[in-house]
């Protein structure tokens, strides 16, 4: 696959998310997930922040607290 074919999908990918996210309500945002602890909106706070992390931009400082639901480094770095 050629590397602007890749570009496209991911266009059209990152295109869908902003449908299914975009027009949230305030409770919509608020729902629970089937992640442990996480909400609609830390979802797609993770997905921004891994596509963030892909770009090469610096990650947060934001520290989350300790949850029983985490069990290792990835779940803690997953928390952030």
């Amino acid at each position: 696959m050629r590397p602007t074919a890749l570009i496209e999908l991911m266009n059209t990918a990152m295109d869908g998310v902003t449908v299914a996210f975009d027009g949230l309500t305030e409770a919509q945002w608020s729902t629970a997930t089937d992640c442990p602890g996480w909400d609609v909106k830390d979802n797609l706070s993770h997905l921004i922040g891994t596509e963030l992390f892909l770009m090469g931009k610096p990650s947060t400082t934001h520290r989350a607290p300790k949850f029983d639901y985490v069990k290792n480094p990835i779940g803690e770095a997953n928390e952030h």
